[in-house]
């Protein structure tokens, strides 16, 4: 299985905060500072200009990608970095939500010759994030098989830092592994006690038979105080530990309690 690169801890509800907030109303807490953990370890550098295309996905519906996806561009944000999101999940988008704007349909736009990268972003009024809301899905499939969605990324890489894309969960949808083939690091994001080992190998062998490799695995809304994860933090599985790549994801560990 892939390496660990990180563990979002569960949030609690009464604060009445999502996790996409935590970056702008609570940087320091735990939810703030593990993103930052992330980003740092996402953003080592990769090649001279540090440009870099993170693709984000899942097993399944509802594991938590657009809090993160939303979550950690608001983080880089928050350092300077240029940071675009796109959301390529036509079925359940939800980035611009997240972003508490209005979903403005953009990409039928992209198929017309004179229309640039930055005649449909928006920006996030919170942290000065860019992103692009999700297309209907004719669009997204159109630009896949026509080369527009290369194009769209290769002006992306001149424009921003660090470009994250939001896909559909593997297990759903094969757009995932259409667009792992443009991206420089691909995470798969699995939910604490909710996605299972099967689910997780069925979706990284999924791409792997796509010929798409999976980079890197984000634990997201960990019990920090369950004994699960004391089992975790005793196999050295920490964000910031400087061998986190080696690391590997014990079976049991995701498995619900």
């Amino acid at each position: 299985m892939s390496p660990v690169f990180g563990f979002l801890p569960k949030v609690s509800r009464w604060r009445g905060l999502q996790p996409q907030d935590y970056p702008v109303k609570d940087p320091h807490s735990r939810f703030g500072t593990a993103l930052v953990r992330i980003h740092t370890a996402l953003c080592a550098p990769q090649s001279s200009d540090r440009k870099q295309v993170i693709l984000v996905t899942s097993a399944r519906p509802g594991d938590g990608k657009t809090s993160f996806c939303t979550g950690l561009a608001r983080s880089l944000a928050q350092t300077r970095m240029r940071v675009l999101v796109i959301d390529a999940d036509p079925y359940r988008g939800q980035i611009a939500a997240a972003f508490g704007a209005s979903a403005i349909p953009a990409w039928d736009r992209l198929v017309e010759p004179r229309v640039r990268l930055g005649d449909i972003v928006q920006a996030d009024a919170k942290s000065g994030a860019h992103f692009i809301p999700a297309p209907r899905e004719d669009d997204l499939q159109l630009l896949l098989h026509s080369g527009g969605f290369a194009a769209l990324l290769d002006e992306a890489r001149q424009t921003y830092d660090v470009v994250i894309i939001d896909t559909p969960p593997v297990m759903t949808s094969a757009d995932a592994a259409l667009i792992g083939r443009y991206a420089d690091t691909r995470l798969l994001l699995v939910r604490w006690g909710r996605t299972s080992w099967d689910e997780m190998t069925a979706a990284a062998g999924f791409l792997r038979l796509c010929r798409v490799g999976l980079d890197g695995i984000v634990m997201a809304g960990v019990d920090t105080g369950s004994a699960g994860y004391g089992q975790l933090a005793s196999y050295g599985y920490d964000a910031a530990s400087s061998d986190n790549r080696s690391r590997r994801l014990p079976r049991e560990l995701t498995e619900s309690e």
